[in-house]
């Protein structure tokens, strides 16, 4: 388990570079549409689970494997810093405590919310309202529905819905269900919480 832990440390203290860079081109891209945002945090969540960097023309950081082996180093440094494997240890618990955590209580809420929605009445196809909403979600992801506030005019509600089926077609469901997961993988990093939060605006 110790191997695993550094491994994702790697993984999380290199993807901070890219993280950081993509924040940068956010901030310039604000007058654009959202969707060139939200396809640059892509490369943000596959380096969270790339154990090593590709060479690519089209990467959106100029790849340096001297950068990689100097970031890379300075978790090695910090492996001999803490002197034992038994501090390594405690660390590698902690994290997957962390996990566990972390998933059991995103399970737990999200059981929570399909019995809530459990008396959700259908309005036509795949759309349900409910009173229980105060917002529109998609819930499900090999049988998704879209489930609405019952406190909506006409107009409100055909816009909802045809903003939520936009969300189905580009299976955004499915996105933010991985972001997630590496999310929790990756829970003591602040900049991937910040990460998660910027995606999820952006989607």
């Amino acid at each position: 388990m110790n191997s695993i832990f550094l491994a994702v440390l790697k993984m999380s203290i290199i993807s901070c570079i890219v993280a950081t860079v993509v924040i940068l081109i956010r901030f310039l891209l604000k007058k654009a549409p959202k969707v060139f945002s939200y396809a640059l945090w892509l490369s943000v969540f596959l380096r969270l689970i790339c154990p090593f960097a590709l060479k690519s023309s089209l990467s959106i950081l100029p790849y340096r494997e001297s950068t990689v082996r100097n970031t890379v180093s300075t978790v090695d440094s910090l492996k001999s810093a803490l002197h034992t494997e038994s501090v390594i240890k405690i660390l590698s618990v902690i994290w997957l405590l962390g996990v566990i955590v972390l998933s059991l209580y995103a399970g737990i809420k999200y059981y929570l919310l399909k019995l809530k929605l459990a008396t959700a009445v259908i309005l036509h196809d795949n759309v349900y309202v409910s009173d229980y909403l105060k917002n529109p979600l998609i819930i499900g992801f090999f049988k998704p529905r879209i489930v609405i506030p019952t406190d909506l005019s006409e107009n409100e509600m055909n816009y909802v819905v045809n903003h939520e089926k936009i969300h189905l077609g580009r299976k955004d469901h499915f996105a933010k269900l991985f972001a997630f997961m590496i999310l929790i993988i990756h829970w003591f990093n602040p900049l991937i919480w910040l990460s998660y939060h910027l995606m999820v605006r952006d989607m």
